[in-house]
């Protein structure tokens, strides 16, 4: 067998709420020939906590501007609910703010 047969998917949660960028994050991980990811995607911070309790995604790629709230809200919800292992989480931003950084 390949590498690539024994390989296992990565289980991707996106939380943004712009297609565009969602549909961005998803091709670019998909051209990705030595990984393969099962992308989960949610437009909320309510609908992305929700996937993240019943999916329990390997890693988290979420927006820090959300109609419902923040990314550093879905922070902090995630660790008062963790036990054990972190999930790495990437906070993006179209916003230039240091400040929101440094939280």
């Amino acid at each position: 067998m390949t590498d690539q047969l024994l390989q296992t998917a990565i289980n991707l949660l996106i939380v943004d709420d712009s297609i565009s960028d969602r549909v961005t994050y998803s091709r670019y991980l998909q051209s990705d020939s030595e990984q393969s990811y099962c992308i989960l995607e949610s437009e909320t911070l309510e609908e992305g906590l929700e996937l993240w309790r019943s999916q329990q995604p390997d890693i988290v790629l979420i927006d820090l501007n959300l109609p419902d709230g923040d990314g550093l809200e879905f922070l902090a919800a995630i660790n008062v609910e963790l036990v054990g292992d972190r999930v790495p989480v990437i906070v993006l931003t179209g916003q230039g703010n240091e400040k929101m950084a440094v939280n």
